[in-house]
C-alpha cells in the first residue's frame, strides 16, 4: 500500500490514513493521557513529499453524515512524533468535546509493545 500511496501523492492525488488505528508497530505517543502505538506513516509522507495533512472529521447526524474539513495540521519544525502529538491532541478534542460521535471496536492500549515503554 505504501508505494501506491507514494505514486498518488506524487502525482498530485490524495490519500486518507486513518490515525486512530492501533499499530503495533508504531511508536508509543500520548493519547487521551497515555501512550498509545501510533503509526508515524502520516507524518513521514507530509514531511518528505511536503504535502498538508488535512484532519477530517466525520460526524452523525442521526441518519446522515456530515464531513468537516479543518484547517492543515501545523507541520513545519515538528518531527514524526511531534506531528503525530498533535493529530492526537486534535483528535482527543474531538473525542471529549462529543464523545458519543466516537466509535472504537480496539483496545487502543492494549499492546505489548507498550509493556517495553517508560515515560
Amino acid at each position: 500500500g505504501t508505494r501506491e500511496m507514494v505514486k498518488t501523492i506524487q502525482g498530485g492525488g490524495r490519500i486518507c490514513i486513518l490515525v486512530d488505528q492501533k499499530y503495533n508497530q508504531g511508536e508509543p505517543i500520548e493519547f487521551l493521557g497515555r501512550p498509545a502505538m501510533t503509526s508515524t506513516a502520516p507524518a513521514q509522507l507530509a514531511l518528505k513529499y511536503n504535502v498538508p495533512i488535512l484532519p477530517l472529521k466525520v460526524v452523525r447526524n442521526g441518519n446522515r453524515f456530515q464531513v468537516i474539513i479543518h484547517p492543515p495540521l501545523q507541520t513545519s519544525g515538528l518531527d514524526e512524533k511531534g506531528v503525530m502529538l498533535a493529530a492526537n491532541r486534535l483528535l482527543e478534542g474531538w473525542i471529549k468535546d462529543n464523545p458519543a460521535q466516537w466509535l472504537w471496536l480496539h483496545r487502543r492500549w492494549n499492546s505489548k509493545a507498550l509493556q517495553n515503554y517508560h515515560n
